[in-house]
């Protein structure tokens, strides 16, 4: 094993094992806590990949699919809102606000909103489409910031802790300033899901090196529960164009970018795929095999 991969990076174990080596990146198991962490060559680049990579294009990208994302907000502001009637709501990883927005436009409740960016040019484009109506915007590090204890009902982290290379310290901290009845709503890639399986290691999600760790509903459930915090609901789902378009993905990838044969099979089997869909969003009710991950938990 390269020498690079020493312990674990979430409890500093050295019972690891390498699980899967994507490109030029293995990603290892932890025998400890179960997680599995990007491993090879990431000393080279820590702390640098989430602060550096953003770029315009990327922000215009993401920005493309407001509409669809913020149908997708406003589903998790309904799940918040079950639970508690307003507050005070910190949204980590806020990236360009998108989330902090849509809790403005829809939120049925009085809240009093804060967002943490680690990147600097999300945060700008944040405070620059929110403007006055959200003043609590913070570059940095959560655990830099340094917010009162027991501070916050609700904060949410949606697709932002699979990228945290100081995660158990945020953990912590995310512990110290929720109050004991507060609210944290988690979003991740879930590893153990049948679109990872379908796609192997093509699968978009895996993402490295931006994505550090690489979660699944027993290892995430299980740190949050070392720390404290209590399970209240855990639930998988797949979207159906992220869940479609990986697997195409992954088929043109294994007949090469810009082959025929590639791109017709993976046009040929839209509607397989699309039926597939469908069932898996049956089964994964059961057997927590969608996509992303969902995680509520009380502080």
């Amino acid at each position: 094993m390269n020498e690079i991969i020493q312990k674990c990076r979430y409890c500093n174990s050295k019972e690891i094992a390498a699980y899967k080596k994507i490109d030029e990146f293995i990603i290892c198991y932890c025998e400890k806590c179960h997680l599995l962490f990007t491993a090879s060559n990431v000393v080279d680049i820590k702390g640098k990949v989430n602060k550096e990579w953003y770029s315009d294009q990327y922000i215009s990208n993401y920005l493309k699919q407001e509409l669809k994302l913020k149908k997708r907000f406003r589903q998790k502001i309904q799940e918040i809102e079950l639970v508690k009637k307003g507050g005070k709501l910190l949204d980590l990883g806020c990236g360009v606000g998108l989330f902090l927005e849509t809790m403005l436009e829809t939120a049925n409740y009085k809240w009093v909103l804060h967002g943490v960016e680690i990147n600097e040019g999300l945060i700008v484009e944040a405070k620059r489409r929110l403007g006055q109506k959200i003043s609590n915007l913070h570059l940095g590090r959560l655990t830099t910031l340094r917010f009162e204890k027991d501070f916050f009902d609700c904060i949410t982290c949606f697709d932002v802790l699979e990228h945290d290379d100081q995660l158990e310290s945020t953990l912590r901290e995310i512990k110290r300033i929720l109050k004991p009845s507060g609210t944290l709503l988690i979003q991740s890639p879930n590893q153990f899901s049948a679109m990872s399986y379908l796609c192997g290691a093509l699968w978009d999600w895996w993402a490295v090196p931006d994505h550090i760790f690489h979660f699944n509903p027993r290892s995430l459930s299980s740190i949050l529960v070392s720390k404290g915090f209590h399970i209240r609901k855990l639930y998988t789902w797949d979207p159906q164009a992220d869940f479609i378009l990986n697997i195409q993905g992954a088929i043109r990838a294994r007949f090469r970018a810009r082959s025929l044969i590639g791109r017709l099979a993976a046009r040929g089997l839209y509607i397989p795929l699309l039926l597939l869909w469908k069932l898996l969003s049956i089964v994964e009710i059961r057997f927590n095999i969608g996509g992303l991950l969902v995680i509520s938990a009380e502080g």
